[in-house]
């Protein structure tokens, strides 16, 4: 018998196996997709801590002293870009910052000890998806060094 043709299983067969050979590939794509948005989350908190750090660091060590214990805590709403004026957007709304100052560091009272930490949610607001960072930084005071 001479076939000049496919016949519709043969068809339907090579569309099983090419769905089944690009399963991995679609989940590939999606796992690099939350790789990268998760890197950017990573970077952007990472650039709110900074900038909190450098805000407190440039205050003169008796303003400093001053917050000793107490904490800015809440809601990342609007930021500072390099030439001072402040925007605002909708990318800072899920995250949330707070910073401690710890005057007297290791004893030293021309030492304060500046920690931030940033924290986020990835997708659902519930403890599994919490993602955070913390950076910390020394002041000294300059007169006595």
């Amino acid at each position: 018998m001479n076939k000049k043709g496919l016949a519709l299983s043969e068809i339907l067969i090579a569309i099983v196996i090419i769905s089944l050979a690009m399963i991995p590939s679609i989940n590939m794509i999606f796992m690099f997709r939350n790789y990268t948005i998760h890197t950017e989350d990573v970077s952007i908190a990472t650039h709110l801590a900074n900038e909190k750090i450098e805000e407190y660091k440039h205050l003169d060590f008796r303003v400093l002293t001053q917050f000793d214990g107490n904490q800015e805590n809440g809601p990342v709403v609007s930021q500072k870009n390099p030439m001072g004026f402040r925007y605002d957007s909708h990318i800072f709304n899920k995250f949330k910052r707070k910073v401690q100052i710890k005057t007297n560091h290791n004893g030293d009272k021309n030492q304060a000890m500046i920690t931030v930490h940033v924290w986020w949610h990835e997708k659902v607001f519930d403890m599994s998806d919490l993602r955070y960072i913390k950076l910390s930084a020394l002041k000294t005071n300059e007169k006595f060094f």
